[in-house]
Order: C-alpha cells, then sequence, then structure tokens
C-alpha cells in the first residue's frame, strides 16, 4: 500500500528543526545587531572626543602659563586661562578668561545614584564660559569625566564620555591629549 503525507511525528520533527534553525538565526542577528549598536556608539564618542579635545587645545595652545587657575598638578576639573590675543607696547595682551568646567546634569548629584533615570550615575556636562557667556560643548561626560594636570608649561586633558546603550548598560570612550602652551 501506498502512502501519501507525512505523518504527524514527521510533522513534529520537521517543526522542531525549524523552530531550532529560527531561534538560532534570531540569535546571530540579535548578536550582530548588539554589536553594530554599540560599535556605533563606540565610534560616536570616539568622534565626539576627538572634536572636543581638539576644541580645547586650539584655545590653550595660545594661552599663557601664568594665568592658568587654579595650580593643579594633582589634577582638577575645572580650568581657567587666558590666550594671547595680541601684543602691545612690546608684551603679550592677553584676553578674556576662558573656563572649561565639569557641571553635574540637571537633576543629578554628587551620590554614586541615578539620580534622573538615564541608566548614568552622577553624569555631567562640559561648559565652556567666556566673557560671562556659558555654552554646553557636551552633555556626555561620565562623572568628573574631565581631568586637567599642569606640568610646567604642558597640560594634560583626560576626557570621559558615556553614552546609554539599548540594553540598560552604558558605553564609554576615554581619550587624553598634552598641550604645549605657547605663553
Amino acid at each position: 500500500m501506498k502512502r501519501s503525507g507525512l505523518t504527524l511525528l514527521e510533522v513534529v520533527i520537521a517543526s522542531a528543526i525549524l523552530a531550532m534553525l529560527t531561534s538560532l538565526l534570531y540569535v546571530t542577528l540579535k548578536s550582530s545587531t548588539d554589536g553594530y549598536t554599540a560599535g556605533s556608539l563606540q565610534a560616536g564618542l570616539n568622534a565626539q572626543s576627538r572634536n572636543l579635545l581638539e576644541d580645547m587645545s586650539w584655545d590653550l595652545a595660545d594661552a599663557g602659563v601664568g594665568t592658568l587657575s587654579p595650580a593643579f598638578a594633582s589634577g582638577s576639573t575645572t580650568l581657567t586661562f587666558q590666550r594671547n590675543v595680541g601684543y602691545s607696547s612690546g608684551a603679550i595682551a592677553f584676553g578674556s578668561s576662558i573656563t572649561y568646567a565639569f557641571a553635574y546634569e540637571p537633576g543629578e548629584s554628587d551620590n554614586g545614584l541615578d539620580d534622573n533615570g538615564d541608566g548614568r550615575i552622577d553624569e555631567g556636562r562640559l561648559i565652556r564660559t567666556e566673557n560671562g557667556d556659558s555654552v554646553v560643548v557636551s552633555r556626555d561626560l561620565s562623572e568628573n569625566g574631565i581631568l586637567f594636570t599642569q606640568t610646567g608649561n604642558t597640560v594634560r586633558v583626560q576626557l570621559t564620555l558615556e553614552k546609554p546603550d539599548d540594553r540598560g548598560g552604558v558605553v564609554r570612550y576615554a581619550r587624553e591629549t598634552t598641550i604645549q602652551v605657547r605663553n
């Protein structure tokens, strides 16, 4: 006797194999998507940190060593200085003070908790102030994510940026540079 069609057992086995292959495909795609997202966040933080440090380097390169404040051999999250704007009677003329400073994001405080519910703990922003005008140059700093250290006429700037990812974690990127103050 010739039979046509499939038995119930054959259909169940085929369905189980199909379900396993589908779940393996899902896990692979999910892992790839998560890796791509984390890589994209990392690349964005890399570019942002590079641009921030480049802008600060331009400001600081023309600063006067004697105008750097505070004296911060051990490190500071705030730096105030004046840039060379020209010469007057053979002496360097310095412009108004410029300050880079870490400040906690609104709703955050220095308590080791995620006060504003964005998945980051005690995060802050970098603020640049000149002539009384303050501009937020980054909102992605980790806690105390900027550190200035001076040795002679060299300023070392350490920057740590962070952003929350889609899985409830945080992606961080740290970069540093040293700047020779010319005046």
